[in-house]
């Protein structure tokens, strides 16, 4: 049976309207980046179709949402907004104020992607919860950055209440403006990012503010500033009365810091944290940034101080996935020898299959396919394994390997949810793939 074959028959057997529809979508923005628009257009009329059978007016507005995208990704958006529309209509309709308010959300990130930025604020502005509608302005504030009128992202930004929140959005505009070179420009945003991170009265949030602030100046150009502010977030982190919640801080520092360059510091800080868990987490940050930076050596000792074996090998994986992006493909390999040896030792099945499966993947980012297939086809959970195989399916696609692509794919069908190999046969035969979705 064909893939197309089998994915079609799995797909009907979706009676939910509501999953159907945002199945449906999915298939046609995948269909589209395979090339054929007609069709994606053709299934985003059945996934519309589906969404408006949906009685829950929350679900129907965010299945219409993920209809609007899908839309809009085919290049019709007076089509995308007009479906916008309707799900604003029904979202509006919810009874539940909490339900209402998240499905205005999902609509104001579709308004806002499609480019119409004045209406998206106009509909986050009706969100009753507070909180809840300076997340949705935030969406409008990436959408305009990411288009370029940083002045409108800037003018969102400045309208959002929560301090913590608008700190965030106003390092998007920042970083965005920094992106373009004009740092003093992105200086004076970040200073009033900053002046809204300190304003923050939780003292565990005002730090983690102050931490993505001090990323967003260094980012501008100035260095000494960025570590000021990490210091005093760190002495901010050292008031909150929750333990636990007070170790999380120096994780954000540590990557923070190691971004900046300044490693030894970012190691210090990371191993000052006397929580083994959350110190793991810091120091797969930190060898991770490292390696990104030049020196996979010192990475791997770090990765290697790490004692349980699945955090280790999520270290080392990251540090191998560094390396293979600057291009030392022999030595990532090296690496990944070092990670998979650390999750065979994993001793919980569940964790060691997970494990398994990062290091199948980070062998397949290396173009060594056959042992990616090999470590992926050792792993005794299904779902694990599935998911490996269609990652390495994507691989081989990307890398013109598409007979082996293909063969990957047929194995995960057996493992995985037919709309997650659609997207690598998107990849791995994007032709093949809008040929045989003739008969979905």
């Amino acid at each position: 049976m064909q893939i197309a074959d089998q994915a079609e028959a799995a797909a009907r057997t979706v009676t939910d309207p509501d999953l159907r529809a945002r199945a449906l979508a999915a298939v046609a923005r995948t269909v589209g980046a395979a090339g054929d628009h007609a069709r994606a257009v053709q299934i985003a009329d059945q996934a519309e179709a589906a969404a408006r059978t949906v009685t829950d007016p929350d679900l129907r507005a965010r299945a219409l949402t993920a209809v609007a995208d899908a839309v809009a990704d085919t290049g019709d958006r007076p089509r995308a907004v007009q479906i916008a529309d309707q799900a604003e209509a029904a979202a509006r309709t919810a009874t539940d104020p909490d339900m209402r308010d998240q499905a205005l959300t999902a609509v104001v990130k579709t308004v806002a992607a499609t480019g119409d930025h004045s209406r998206a604020v106009q509909i986050a502005e009706t969100i009753t919860d507070p909180e809840t509608r300076a997340q949705a302005l935030v969406a409008a504030v990436k959408a305009a950055a990411a288009a370029g009128d940083y002045p409108r992202a800037l003018r969102i930004a400045e309208t959002i209440n929560y301090p913590s929140t608008q700190a965030r959005a106003l390092t998007t505009v920042a970083e965005a403006v920094a992106g373009t070179g004009d740092h003093p420009r992105a200086l004076r945003i970040a200073d009033q990012a900053e002046a809204a991170a300190r304003t923050v009265t939780d003292p565990e949030m005002r730090a983690q503010a102050l931490i993505v602030v001090s990323g967003t100046i260094a980012a501008a150009g100035d260095q000494a500033r960025a570590m000021q502010i990490v210091d005093q977030a760190e002495a901010a982190a050292r008031t909150v009365a929750d333990p636990d919640n007070r170790l999380w801080a120096p994780v954000y520092a540590a990557g923070a810091v190691a971004a900046m360059g300044d490693h030894a510091r970012a190691v210090q800080i990371a191993e000052s944290i006397t929580d083994t868990e959350i110190r793991a987490q810091a120091l797969i940050v930190v060898s991770g940034t490292i390696a990104a930076a030049g020196n996979p050596a010192r990475a791997v000792q770090i990765a290697d101080t790490i004692t349980d074996p699945e955090a280790r090998t999520q270290a080392l994986v990251t540090v191998a996935e560094a390396v293979g992006a600057a291009g030392d493909h022999a030595r990532a390999l090296q690496i990944v020898d070092q990670a998979e040896a650390s999750a065979r030792t994993v001793t919980d099945p569940d964790m060691r299959a997970w494990a398994l499966a990062i290091v199948a993947e980070a062998v397949a980012a290396t173009g060594d396919h056959p042992r990616a297939v090999q470590i992926a086809q050792s792993i005794t959970d299904p779902k694990e394994r599935g998911q490996a195989l269609v990652a390495i399916a994507e691989a081989a696609g990307a890398a013109s390997d598409q007979v082996v692509a293909r063969r990957l794919i047929v194995a995960a069908l057996t493992d995985v949810a037919w709309y997650r190999t659609l997207h690598a046969l998107s990849i791995s035969a994007p032709g093949l793939f809008a040929e045989q979705m003739s008969d979905f």
